[in-house]
């Protein structure tokens, strides 16, 4: 599975990033790739834009309500425990299938005076191999 593959919520979009968003993008993106490259291998990030009402919350009953019973419903993955290491930071959801496939979804939250969200699709990295 790729994030091309992947359903956006409906209060996402795709645009280029602005230069002001980069370092605190690639903070986040460094502290959510560690720990899950550690346990499951490489993944390739994908940063989409959210509307500024958007919360964790509603991305993740988004995404759970598209492996459950949604568009990705029979594709086999199913969420695991996994959680965010640095809640300030980021908040994290993890799906994996038998076959080693793995889908981390990611929201980034604003800040005071950068109130911006944004979601962060990862996907396993072409020609990774599943650890654990």
């Amino acid at each position: 599975m790729t994030a091309d593959t992947l359903p956006l919520p409906p209060f996402a979009y795709e645009a280029p990033l602005a230069g002001a968003y980069e370092s605190r993008l690639d903070l986040a993106v460094v502290a959510l790739h560690r720990p899950l490259r550690e346990a499951y291998g490489p993944f390739d990030p994908e940063i989409v834009h959210l509307e500024e009402s958007a919360t964790w919350d509603a991305v993740e009953a988004f995404y759970t309500e598209a492996f459950s019973s949604g568009d990705l419903a029979a594709s086999g993955f199913e969420r695991t425990d996994w959680t965010s290491a640095d809640p300030d930071r980021y908040r994290v959801a993890l799906w994996t299938r038998d076959r080693g496939d793995r889908v981390a979804v990611a929201f980034v939250p604003g800040r005071p005076g950068d109130p911006k969200p944004f979601l962060v699709l990862m996907t396993p990295r072409a020609g990774s191999s599943p650890r654990g």
